[in-house]
């Protein structure tokens, strides 16, 4: 079976195939497509969608291996089968199986890095350590520790 791909890509433009579900991604230096993930377990993030709405309204049309962040608290819609009628968190993430949506809960890492100093400092409001990008740590106060 023939592939049709778009007339005329652009440089990194990306085309799904939909007989295959096979991704490809076009190179203009080459002009030549690569194909960058294949068959229907291909993973891809799609972005950011309201899960509290229907499919026409976020304009998707879902395929196995997507997955989407939600950006709306509320409670599912009922096209999102395996969470319809479940709160939904803004920010939560969720995958398309090909028959319903499952929730992947990644949960947040305790430290956050500053891309300006490098420095990683804990989320936790209050702590007091903080790591350097070389990996030395900054100890603003330390209470006094009662050794037995």
């Amino acid at each position: 079976m023939a592939i049709n791909f778009p007339n005329t890509p652009a440089n990194g433009d990306e085309f799904t195939d939909v007989g295959t579900q096979t991704s490809w991604r076009y190179d203009a230096a080459t002009n030549a497509w690569t194909s960058i993930g294949a068959g229907i377990s291909n993973i891809q993030y799609r972005g950011g969608i309201n899960f509290t709405v229907d499919y026409a309204t976020n304009n998707i049309n879902p395929v196995s291996g997507d997955i989407y962040n939600n950006t709306t608290d509320g409670i599912a819609d009922a096209d999102f089968t395996g969470i319809a009628g479940e709160a939904v968190s803004e920010g939560a993430l969720y995958l398309y199986d090909g028959t319903q949506w499952n929730s992947l809960d990644i949960q947040a890492s305790p430290f956050a890095r500053d891309p300006s100093t490098g420095v990683i400092s804990p989320v936790i409001p209050g702590s007091d350590l903080d790591m350097l990008a070389d990996g030395s740590y900054i100890i603003d106060s330390l209470s006094d520790l009662n050794v037995q």
